[in-house]
């Protein structure tokens, strides 16, 4: 039997990132009626607890501060920016493409 190297754990961990990510995509979704900041924040957060969580798991590095300095980094990323560009689009007059048919 082959022991498993964190390297292969690291790499498993990895190919299920996508799974908070859609989760987070598929909630910011269903909420972008009620407030697309909040699903904004809803994103940020999963993806946070999630990058946190790898790399405590990888790297032994401490899971409260590491999720304050990604959660704040991904903040900034997808509520910021992301919202920003939301709003220039809405201005445009391009929002007909962000809504369901």
């Amino acid at each position: 039997m082959r022991n498993t190297s964190t390297r292969d754990i690291a790499l498993c961990i990895d190919l299920l990132s996508a799974l908070p990510s859609f989760l987070g995509l598929f909630l910011l979704y269903r909420v972008r009626q009620v407030s697309v900041l909040l699903g904004l924040q809803i994103y940020s957060t999963l993806v946070s607890i999630w990058v946190a969580f790898m790399l405590n798991f990888v790297f032994q590095l401490p899971y409260v501060f590491t999720f304050a300095y990604v959660f704040v980094g991904v903040t900034i990323a997808t509520t910021g920016l992301g919202y920003m560009l939301y709003k220039s689009l809405s201005r445009l007059g391009i929002t007909h493409l962000l809504k369901e048919s």
